[in-house]
């Protein structure tokens, strides 16, 4: 299993499972590895932009509930199962909440936030009440034994990233 750790802020970071290319964001002593070119500040995230056209057109096969999707999310939730045991979860930028369900499917108390209300609707009914509509820039009231973002902080501003790191690793020691 391809895994690796590193440190932000004294929380532990576990990828359990990675696929793109990986570049690190540092400030100060926090390390954290992910994938994807950043947008600048130029750039900054609007919620509208991630609507129905978005996931039809801009994740390679069209991002809707299918069994490639539900496939490729069941793997990553038995490999994340495998490595990590977690009872609880939050995935944040879940969009359609696949992970989400996934996880639920296997007796984790899952959840999910994400900034597109489209995204949200889109949730599958076992899910609907594990999943709402929320920034990975506002705070993270609960605490989970893992947090989980795919293919989120790419989309943010640097400033707004590393503001997302902070609120995650606030609320877990397993990100």
């Amino acid at each position: 299993m391809d895994r690796s750790r590193s440190d932000v802020g004294g929380r532990n970071i576990a990828a359990a499972y990675s696929g793109a290319r990986a570049r690190s964001v540092t400030q100060g002593a926090a390390n954290l590895v992910y994938s994807c070119r950043m947008q600048t500040n130029d750039q900054a995230t609007n919620a509208s932009e991630y609507g129905a056209d978005y996931y039809a057109s801009h994740c390679g096969e069209a991002y809707e509930r299918s069994d490639l999707w539900l496939n490729q999310f069941g793997h990553v939730a038995d490999r994340i199962i495998a490595a990590l045991q977690p009872r609880k979860t939050l995935d944040v930028g879940c969009a359609h909440g696949f992970l989400v369900e996934a996880l639920a499917k296997r007796g984790v108390d899952a959840f999910g936030i994400d900034f597109s209300e489209y995204a949200i609707s889109q949730v599958h009914e076992s899910v609907a009440d594990s999943c709402r509509v929320a920034s990975a820039t506002e705070p993270i009231e609960d605490t989970y034994d893992l947090i989980t973002s795919i293919e989120m902080l790419e989309h943010l501003t640097p400033g707004d990233a590393l503001l997302a790191i902070r609120n995650m690793t606030s609320a877990t020691d397993t990100l």
